[in-house]
């Protein structure tokens, strides 16, 4: 499943092309790999509505649209741009007040390794860290399969054509296999007392790809005020201790990095079947008050004060409390709409997580934090407890599309925040995700509770479809949710226990009257309640009321759909 999007986002980073009128807006870009962020300096105002954002590659004569621009701050607006190519050149412009702004951007290329300048083949079992502290830029470490004790420490920066790397060796004639299903990589030990299996810390251009790191005290790698870095086919496996994490990401000035076809897993944990037991309640695999969740590793992959246009794509991240928490960690309360510029006090934006595979956590992605343009999307989602948790964030934009979750076991989507009064969660757009939990029983797999207000949260073209409840909604909820052309079902048959929670019972119909009620916006003009007849994958099979029923938003969904519009959910019909 790929994406056919476009988004665009807008923050002041790259470079800038800026008009000299009185009151015209500036604009700049940040491109990743397949993404851009676009941001737009413009005071707010009554204009706001005024500003569109159009893009087109490098040399084409048509200008597409880009999804409408989101108020970040007081002085600045942000959106994205998905499905652009790598290594391509592109244009942006604003519209709207004053002459247009434009500007252009080249997006990174795709990621191979560099002919090495210098090759060191180490012995099996012989020292890495000895190794790494003779490297310089362009050195390549090669590993053979073996064990090797862990502890290691990088320091030393490569350069972008000449990065330093220490690469596992592939046995000879090896047919390639998937990084999770390799028994032959080498492996660094950290059973003897190693807090961090390899630890980069401060360095730039460091590449490492297929080795296996397992059984460290606090971290299996750790980027530590590093900078574009690679992280590639890696196995990372059972970090011990509560708050730690298989791969750590802290340190401001830092990003720019590459995380993609990683074994991100918590190998060594009991079944939780053995020990929480069958009248818990619930299918969580942990259970702070039983000693036997202590072997849990707490993060697959999480980052503290992250810098920008870190990219996690093609992973497969299983079995943790939380499986990818980009945790843009800060309070988000701090940056209140009033707030001058947010993105000079912090470094968390443009972040891209797709392609993913995520399986079996409790919160498969925790979002909860501070983030500008951050894009989740083709991702897959199965057995987690809760698949994307927003609580609390700000100030955005968040953006969850064409995701796919599936035998979520409590909801897929959680708002319920904790921040001060007078604090804002605010600026989340969930479009055309599959959400199907055939063997759903507990509360509704769309949880609306309390805590801090909610603006601008956006629900378009989803499918909801459970075994029992398909939202839990409290009456005196402040989140503000916005939702329409969604389709809601459960295969739930007795009246006896309302689908629609927190309706005071009356089903469809009253649910949408409530919503209307409690959020100030339309309740599902456009949705419905029906069986979206979904196959075994997940995508939409003959008959499904879904085919041609979305809504078309500009900059996510107008090209790339056959028919007389787009699908509702994340696959498009072909």
């Amino acid at each position: 499943m790929r994406l056919c999007l476009a988004l665009v986002a807008v923050v002041l980073v790259v470079a800038c092309a800026f008009s000299s009128m009185a009151g015209a807006a500036e604009i700049s870009a940040v491109p990743t790999m397949e993404c851009a962020g676009v941001y737009v300096k413009h005071p707010k105002g009554p204009n706001d509505a005024k500003l569109k954002v159009q893009w087109r590659e490098a040399g084409a004569e048509t200008w597409r649209p880009a999804f409408r621009l989101t108020r970040y701050d007081a002085n600045h607006l942000a959106t994205s741009i998905f499905g652009l190519k790598s290594g391509a050149k592109y244009e942006v412009k604003v519209e709207g007040v004053g002459e247009p702004a434009t500007t252009g951007f080249t997006t990174r290329p795709d990621f191979s390794l560099p002919k090495p300048r210098r090759v060191v083949t180490l012995e099996a079992g012989a020292s890495i860290q000895a190794a790494v502290g003779s490297a310089s830029a362009g050195t390549e470490i090669r590993i053979p399969p073996g064990t090797y004790s862990g502890g290691i420490t990088i320091t030393k920066s490569g350069t972008a054509d000449a990065p330093i790397v220490l690469r596992g060796m592939v046995p000879e004639g090896e047919p390639a296999k998937k990084t999770w299903e390799r028994t032959d990589l080498p492996v660094v030990d950290c059973r003897a007392g190693a807090a961090t299996g390899i630890d980069i810390r401060g360095a730039s251009h460091v590449v490492i790809d297929g080795i296996c790191i397992k059984d460290a005290k606090d971290f299996g790698i750790r980027l530590s005020g590093a900078k574009a870095c690679v992280i590639q086919k890696c196995q990372i496996y059972d970090t011990r201790g509560r708050w730690t994490a298989n791969l750590h990401v802290a340190g401001r000035d830092s990003g720019h990095h590459l995380i993609q076809d990683n074994h991100i897993a918590d190998m060594d944990h009991p079944d939780p079947k053995t020990y929480i037991g069958a009248d818990s309640g619930t299918s969580m695999p942990f259970n702070y008050k039983d000693p036997g969740s202590r072997r849990f590793t707490e993060f697959g992959y999480r980052a503290d004060t992250p810098g920008p246009r870190t990219i996690l794509r093609r992973n497969k991240v299983e079995s943790f409390m939380n499986g990818v928490d980009p945790a843009f960690r800060g309070e988000p309360g701090k940056f209140t709409p009033a707030h001058e510029d947010v993105l000079a006090k912090w470094q968390g934006h443009d972040i891209d997580i797709y392609d993913n595979t995520i399986y079996h956590c409790a919160d498969g992605m925790e979002l909860d934090g501070v983030g500008v343009n951050i894009r989740i999307f083709s991702n897959r989602f199965e057995k987690c407890n809760q698949c994307v948790t927003f609580a609390p964030v700000a100030p955005g934009p968040y953006f969850c599309v064409r995701n796919l979750m599936l035998d979520i076991r409590w909801g897929v989507l959680k708002l319920n925040t904790g921040m001060r009064a007078g604090r804002l969660n605010r600026n989340v757009y969930f479009f055309h995700n599959t959400c199907n939990a055939p063997e759903h029983k507990r509360a509704g797999i769309v949880l609306v509770y309390g805590g801090a207000p909610s603006r601008n949260i956006v629900f378009r073209n989803n499918i909801f479809s459970s075994g029992g409840k398909v939202i839990d909604f409290s009456r005196r909820t402040t989140h503000k949710v916005d939702m329409d052309y969604n389709i809601w079902h459960s295969s739930l048959k007795t009246s006896r226990r309302p689908v629609f929670c927190g309706f005071g019972g009356g089903g469809f119909d009253r649910f949408r009257q409530v919503l209307t009620q409690v959020t100030g916006h339309p309740g599902e003009p456009h949705g419905m309640e029906a069986d979206p007849r979904l196959n075994d994958d997940s995508a939409l099979g003959e008959g499904s009321p879904a085919v041609d029923k979305a809504v078309i938003i500009p900059g996510i969904n107008e090209a790339g759909f056959k028919g007389n519009a787009p699908d509702i959910g994340a696959v498009e019909t072909r």
